[in-house]
């Protein structure tokens, strides 16, 4: 990719990828389309059975352009088959439940314009209004299930998993590098993706935006989390529609990026399992009693 800043070389294809998404999608799509870097926009549907596809023809605009996938392929399916049907140099990865404000675009663009970085993501503001942990490091055996609902839960927490993946040493208002950025909002150098190979199509959700970069990491490139831009993100709006299945989808992948980077033999694969369980039970049970009681006792 060249470096010369003129409108064609800093042109944007944004690529959405749905499914169910029909009470996020028309917010989404105006507010990307807000944007004049915005010249192609892919809607990739996953078989949506609600009325996502109805409300996206409602909008109106020439960048637009619909595929239906015969069947549900997934997030990396997806977002490979809709940057396959664009050539802009740049590609803004977006969930159907992300936002984003007045000058998400073109800042993201101006961080991945340069050398430095191939990948750039803005802060992500979640419904409670506080900016999520999306930049984040490669995660481990110890850390597996260490998410924002573990912060939720113990937001003063001293664990030194939990801080070194999530990085709670940064400041969210700051740019800088980091290992990986949550999937629901990325701007991407085509160029390296495309040298990548894109995303793994052997992960149906979650963990391959985490495999993406550690792919990318390896051959050398770097991405930064840039706190000067914001978008909303509605966290797992369309994931969490049968969270039971979502919940098997997210360990089975985690399984399946352990095992191509992190796994080192039988000790490796104990720690997993011990961590792995500890998780659940936290996560999956402690937390919604807690939230429960919380309930309860009227402090949420």
């Amino acid at each position: 990719m060249t470096r010369s800043h003129d409108a064609e070389s800093l042109a944007v294809a944004a690529v959405i990828v749905t499914f169910n998404s029909a009470a996020t999608i028309a917010d989404c799509i105006t507010s990307l389309l807000a944007s004049p870097a915005v010249a192609e926009m892919m809607i990739v549907d996953n078989q949506s059975t609600d009325d996502t596809l109805e409300r996206v023809a409602r909008i109106h605009d020439e960048r637009i352009r619909v595929i239906v996938m015969p069947q549900n392929v997934g997030f990396a399916r997806g977002v490979n088959r809709g940057v396959s049907e664009t050539t802009a140099p740049l590609l803004a990865v977006v969930n159907p439940d992300s936002v984003t404000h007045i000058d998400t675009i073109e800042k993201l663009r101006d961080a991945v314009s340069s050398a430095d970085y191939w990948a750039a993501g803005p802060a992500l503001i979640n419904s409670r209004g506080m900016r999520e942990r999306s930049a984040r490091a490669f995660p481990t055996e110890r850390n597996a299930l260490l998410n924002w609902r573990y912060l939720q839960i113990a937001p003063h927490t001293k664990n030194r998993h939990v801080a070194s993946f999530l990085m709670l040493e940064r400041d969210l208002h700051d740019t800088f590098a980091c290992d990986w950025l949550s999937g629901a909002f990325l701007m991407l150098r085509r160029d390296v993706f495309d040298e990548l190979g894109g995303f793994d199509p052997s992960y149906f959700l979650f963990y391959e935006d985490v495999d993406l970069f550690r792919r990318a990491k390896n051959r050398g490139h770097v991405c930064c989390y840039v706190g000067a831009t914001s978008a909303d993100h509605a966290i797992g709006h369309s994931s969490n529609t049968i969270p039971i299945r979502s919940g098997l989808r997210r360990v089975g992948s985690f399984i399946r990026y352990y095992r191509t980077h992190v796994r080192r033999g039988i000790w490796s694969d104990l720690r997993l399992a011990f961590y792995m369980i500890a998780g659940i039970v936290f996560l999956e049970v402690l937390a919604p009693l807690r939230d429960k009681s919380s309930v309860r006792h009227g402090r949420r």
